[in-house]
């Protein structure tokens, strides 16, 4: 088993709520621009946002999501 330190990294979230992943900071720019970084989000905060994410992109909300609610 390998364990990969990501302290450093961050936590971002698709547009549409469909995809996430951790990025080192130098890739954010180049690899997910318009994702919204979610590091700091608790589990709950997290599922909310994904939730409401997952909606607008099914009703075809073309208005950005915050993170807050």
């Amino acid at each position: 088993m390998s364990f990969t330190d990501l302290s450093d990294h961050r936590f971002m979230v698709s547009p549409d709520g469909h995809q996430s992943d951790w990025f080192e900071p130098a890739e954010i720019v180049r690899c997910c621009p318009g994702w919204t970084d979610c590091t700091e989000l608790n589990d709950a905060e997290l599922g909310a946002f994904i939730v409401r994410r997952m909606l607008a992109a099914a009703q075809g909300s073309a208005a950005p999501l915050l993170l807050a609610a």
